[in-house]
């Protein structure tokens, strides 16, 4: 189907994760709503499932399986559970779920300067001040050759 040959173009394509999740957020943005309903979730899920596996010769998903993982996707992304999700919680989903970013690697869907700071999910860890005093103390900078010369 076109839906299914166009999802697969642009994942394959060279554009970046957030080039490639925005054109598919839009293309499944059947209402121009600015947001992905669970339908269109569903519909975006088994296009995208359905061409990964044709690409390693599978038979698709059975619609048990996207139901599950659209309900997955949902609970995990949409977190202001407004049953809707944004391009902005689409696009940090992608880049949080371990079983998302895997595939993704392995198809290189994306790279990993597409992943950014908070790849893999988590916070972004404070800024110690001091960091690179500990990592790279001055003593360690020192030629002992030079030192021991003067």
């Amino acid at each position: 189907d076109s839906y299914e040959f166009l999802c697969a173009i642009t994942m394959l394509s060279n554009s970046s994760l957030d080039e490639k999740a925005e054109i598919l957020f839009d293309f499944y943005d059947f209402d121009k709503s600015k947001y992905i309903t669970r339908d269109e979730l569903v519909i975006l899920l088994t296009n995208a499932l359905t061409a990964l596996n044709a690409m390693v010769k599978r038979d698709p998903p059975k619609i048990n399986e996207i139901e599950k993982e659209t309900d997955e996707f949902f609970s995990k992304s949409d977190l202001n559970s407004d049953n809707k999700i944004t391009l902005k919680e689409f696009k940090s989903y992608l880049k949080k779920d371990p079983t998302i970013l895997n595939i993704l690697m392995n198809f290189n869907i994306a790279k990993m300067e597409d992943m950014g700071t908070d790849f893999g999910g988590g916070d972004i860890p404070e800024c110690d001040s001091d960091l690179e005093r500990e990592i790279n103390p001055p003593e360690l900078n020192r030629n002992s050759k030079i030192t021991n010369a003067k």
